[in-house]
């Protein structure tokens, strides 16, 4: 299946597809493994930060691409010795007329030295495609809480 087929409905395949999608997308930047993290959108995709206050179709802030995207995970996965880890929770998936729709709730936990404690909640609102059937994210937003 291409990007262009029209996707009427999810199979249990997609579901699980998705689902995976979700948590390789949360080990790779936890593990620092930046090209899995990249391998997770499309060429185009983009990752948007919206605040509490602001609408989640007009984050504050837009990275698009996959040059713009490295360069992102290069910098959240760099430098500092603390860990973060990225834990989702309530995946929801629906399709839509080119692929689905996805969210699920944010929880990040950080990790210094032998203490941890949540430092943010939130959630995922995506867009998904299916390319050379391949799950991908072409639009995630985070909306932090």
């Amino acid at each position: 299946m291409n990007e262009s087929t029209a996707i009427t409905a999810l199979t249990l395949e997609d579901h699980l597809q998705i689902q995976q999608l979700y948590s390789r997308f949360a080990f790779a930047i936890d593990l620092h493994d930046v090209d899995a993290w990249l391998d997770c959108f499309t060429e185009d995709g983009e990752l948007g930060l919206a605040e509490s206050d602001t609408a989640i179709d007009a984050p504050t802030s837009v990275t698009r691409g996959r040059a713009a995207l490295r360069e992102l995970a290069q910098r959240i996965t760099g430098g500092d010795t603390a860990r973060v880890w990225h834990v989702n929770s309530n995946l929801v998936i629906a399709p839509t007329a080119v692929g689905a729709i996805g969210q699920c709730y944010l929880t990040l936990v950080t990790s210094v030295e032998d203490r941890s404690e949540i430092t943010m909640a939130g959630y995922y609102k995506d867009e998904l495609v299916k390319v050379d059937d391949k799950w991908l994210f072409r639009r995630r937003r985070v909306h932090t809480l």
